[in-house]
């Protein structure tokens, strides 16, 4: 029973602390190494699918800053560690406050901009151009479909932006309107008097046009 106590005893809240930031980067230093292959075997949802597909491959720099910021978050925990054990407290927190800043410089430097161009820009990217094409056509209708997204809102901010949260066309009657989609609801639009314009990752810029319907 001493025994068992003293093992309860050892595993305190300090080494917890420490344990797992440690285990956070060994994810995050080999997550690179292995992800592609884990999302080729694993079954998601056709939507999660289609939005990874439009993340993966990596390129071979966001590899590396994720790897580089796992090995600076377990290189300096572990230095951290042993610090705390030989009492030096006034290092500590400024070795804990530099390395941090670190990890979290490298990560935003060299994963979030590819994160912000993958997932947050297309919409972006496709409303302007949406903006572009309404100038030449100002009586055609701007709308997206599943999306609901502030970012078209904001973007299209000088124009009147429809936004439905399904797929439902009942509602633009018979104007002629740009259509921002999802892909994953893009292939039921064929048949239904729509001519895809332009894709951006998991987004695709349509026409409508109801004369042309089946």
């Amino acid at each position: 029973r001493l025994g068992i106590l003293k093992i309860s005893t050892d595993l305190s809240w300090d080494k917890i602390f420490y344990f797992i930031p440690f285990l956070l980067g060994l994810f995050i230093s080999i997550a690179p190494l292995f992800i592609e292959n884990f999302f080729s075997w694993l079954t998601i949802d056709h939507r999660a699918k289609i939005v990874v597909d439009s993340i993966l491959p990596l390129p071979i720099q966001v590899k590396f800053s994720l790897i580089f910021s796992g090995l600076i978050l377990m290189l300096s925990t572990i230095f951290l560690y042993f610090k705390q054990k030989s009492g030096l407290t006034k290092l500590n927190i400024s070795s804990f406050a530099l390395s941090q800043s670190l990890f979290a410089t490298c990560l935003c430097l060299g994963v979030m901009p590819f994160i912000e161009d993958k997932i947050y820009l297309p919409a972006e990217r496709l409303t302007e151009f949406a903006m572009e094409q309404l100038k030449k056509s100002p009586k055609e209708e701007f709308v997206t479909i599943g999306l609901n997204s502030p970012t078209v809102s904001r973007v299209a901010f000088n124009h009147v932006v429809h936004q439905f949260p399904k797929d439902d066309t009942s509602s633009l009657k018979s104007h002629v309107a740009l259509v921002l989609v999802p892909k994953w609801i893009e292939p039921s639009c064929y048949s239904e008097g729509y001519s895809v314009i332009k894709r951006d990752g998991y987004l695709s810029l349509c026409s409508y046009n109801p004369s042309k319907k089946d």
